[in-house]
């Protein structure tokens, strides 16, 4: 993650890329932050894949601030001007 962080040449003070067992990934994606329908799950999760338009807002505790629809140019522009406020918020 820190070569692929790296070569885009992400200030990671600011952004921090996450990866993990398959399992937890696609649990949090669709337990904790609620970002695909649980009915697409398959038996075995070997043969699953989630991939979704929706972009979720993360405060620094955890937290799902808001889901945005990334097809949306307006939800995009609003997901980018959230963050800019976010980050201005104190610790």
């Amino acid at each position: 993650m820190k070569r692929y962080a790296d070569s885009l040449g992400v200030d990671t003070k600011k952004w921090v890329f996450l990866t993990g067992r398959k399992d937890s990934l696609y649990t949090a994606a669709r337990i904790s932050y609620t970002i695909d329908d649980p009915k697409n799950n398959l038996r075995n999760i070997d043969d699953d894949f989630l991939h979704t338009q929706f972009w979720a807002l993360v405060d620094r505790n955890g937290d799902v601030r808001k889901i945005y629809d990334g097809l949306k140019d307006a939800e995009v522009k609003e997901l980018m001007e959230d963050a800019a406020k976010m980050l201005k918020e104190k610790k």
